[in-house]
């Protein structure tokens, strides 16, 4: 247990991960520009509950995962500190060592980019576990705020079926677990591939 904890704070305290990080920052404060105008301008908070619906954008996943992959391009983790590793403890521990890590890697990840999805609202967010005004204004397709862009022009919305079947808590929960498994599948998948057919695979 302390050997993945260990490899989890050697994967997350570096320059690829806070790369990821700072890539992701950018882009939430992009996607959250026009709702940031919205709230301002209705003067009303807006759900904290905002990085499942940046999912829904096909051009987010593609980028979101795309840095899941870059941050764990590290692997095999053959570097020289990792061979006294494998001597110390086993090819088999070291093996489950790494899959730990790349697990909590994923977990943390993901945990974060939720937190920085809503960062630009900090202060006009709603500490509730309902969804507000904002969200069913959007997600019907009205629009009260005479300066908000069109629908088409945000790069994510919200989706009003959603908005009906979950609570904020239970849709934030779904989306934390289906992305930690996909990003610690795709990190698991690099892994075996490293290890039986080379980093350049």
């Amino acid at each position: 247990i302390r050997y993945i904890g260990k490899n989890t704070a050697a994967k997350l305290i570096n320059s690829k991960a806070g790369t990821f990080l700072l890539v992701f920052l950018a882009i939430s404060w992009s996607y959250d520009r026009p709702y940031l105008a919205l709230i301002q301008e209705q003067n009303q908070p807006i759900t904290w509950c905002i990085f499942p619906f940046f999912l829904a954008s096909v051009r987010f996943v593609a980028l979101y995962f795309a840095g899941i992959i870059y941050t764990n391009s590290d692997v095999p983790f053959m570097q020289h500190n990792n061979m006294y590793q494998v001597i110390r403890t086993g090819r088999r521990r070291w093996a489950l060592g790494q899959i730990g890590g790349i697990f909590l890697r994923c977990l943390a990840l993901t945990v974060l980019s939720a937190l920085l999805s809503v960062l630009p609202f900090f202060g006009r967010l709603e500490p509730v576990n309902v969804w507000g005004r904002v969200a069913y204004t959007i997600a019907s397709g009205r629009s009260d705020a005479s300066g908000f862009v069109s629908q088409s022009m945000a790069e994510f919305r919200f989706h009003y079926d959603a908005l009906t079947t979950f609570t904020p808590l239970e849709l934030l929960a779904l989306t934390l677990l289906l992305c930690t498994l996909i990003s610690t599948f795709l990190g698991l998948l690099m892994f075996l591939l490293s290890l039986y057919a080379g980093k350049a695979i």
